[in-house]
């Protein structure tokens, strides 16, 4: 080693450290969107299978929905509810399917995201 390679290490570990460490938190945030996301597929499928089973009572329709979804809510989310499900015939909301109706139904999760370092990236705290 010469004498003026000595500290040329840590400067490259300063340099690419912080990226790499960055980078890796950016995969950790985006796998637990894509399971976020496969989660709230699978609370759309429980929504439409229970509201094809029970046309008249929608209020049971959200709350399998609910229940698909708790593996996303924290603490945070029994004080405000992010979720939001509508069911929808003919692109207008009802309370109420008869046998055999055909609908829409919608499910909207406002997410949080998890890792600090990609919120202030992605400009949300």
């Amino acid at each position: 080693m010469l004498k003026s390679d000595k500290g040329s290490i840590s400067l490259e570990f300063a340099v690419a450290f912080p990226l790499l460490f960055i980078l890796f938190l950016a995969i950790l945030q985006l796998s637990l969107l894509w399971n976020a996301k496969h989660i709230v597929s699978y609370a759309g499928f429980v929504g439409a299978r229970t509201a094809s089973i029970y046309p008249s009572d929608l209020e049971r329709v959200k709350k399998y929905v609910r229940n698909a979804i708790l593996p996303l809510m924290g603490l945070r989310e029994m004080f405000f509810d992010p979720l939001e499900v509508e069911i929808k015939r003919e692109d207008k909301r009802v309370e109420r399917l008869n046998p055999g109706d055909e609908f829409v139904i919608e499910i909207r999760f406002k997410y949080r995201l998890i890792v600090p370092v990609v919120n202030v990236i992605m400009g949300r705290r």
